[in-house]
């Protein structure tokens, strides 16, 4: 069944990340964090989907401490960065090359494409939260 609420009520969004908080999070990770996250993050510090209550994008503090599960899998921070999940627990990854956004299986760490890039993302994302 599709919930018929607008996005603004299926999705809480946090207030927006600031300066140090991103800073924080870059040097916590040792990397810079591509254009369209920090664009991203400026605009909300995460995004909680009310109805399934997870966070579809992590606040910058969860992204952080996701680097301890994810920094030995292949490509992590060079190639892609995790952002948020499907509720499952399989991360959401934008990748540096194409901007494109996988989904990683945490069973077998294999990415599976999920959109062309945020815009496209977000399409996907509102219709099915």
């Amino acid at each position: 069944m599709t919930d018929s609420r607008p996005s603004e009520e299926r999705l809480r969004r946090n207030p927006s990340a600031t300066t140090d908080d991103l800073v924080k999070v870059e040097n916590a990770l040792g990397t810079l964090l591509p254009d369209e996250l920090v664009r991203l993050y400026k605009a909300a510090n995460g995004y909680y989907s009310v109805h399934g209550q997870w966070w579809v994008i992590w606040p910058l503090d969860q992204m952080a401490d996701a680097e301890s599960w994810l920094s030995p899998i292949d490509g992590y921070l060079d190639d892609w960065i995790a952002f948020g999940d499907d509720g499952t627990g399989d991360p959401y990854c934008f990748h540096r090359a194409d901007q494109s956004i996988t989904r990683l299986s945490m069973i077998d760490r294999s990415h599976e494409r999920v959109a062309i890039g945020l815009p496209d993302f977000w399409t996907i994302v509102l219709s099915r939260v």
